[in-house]
């Protein structure tokens, strides 16, 4: 893993989603419970994007 940003809600303090990049090597992508919906991963050595689903715990590429 390269690089991990997050977003937090000022009201709540709680974070939003996250922005990780990293290598299309980087497997598994991370799935931990704290990862929301529309959090992003971007292969950087591909340029291909993914975002998240909590309620499948699974990345979907986007553009597919």
């Amino acid at each position: 893993m390269i690089r991990i940003l997050d977003a937090y809600d000022v009201v709540t303090d709680q974070v939003k989603y996250f922005e990780f990049a990293g290598l299309s090597t980087d497997t598994p992508k991370p799935t931990d419970s704290n990862i929301s919906t529309g959090s992003v991963f971007t292969e950087v050595d591909t340029g291909d994007v993914y975002l998240y689903d909590e309620v499948s715990a699974t990345w979907n590429k986007v553009g597919e």
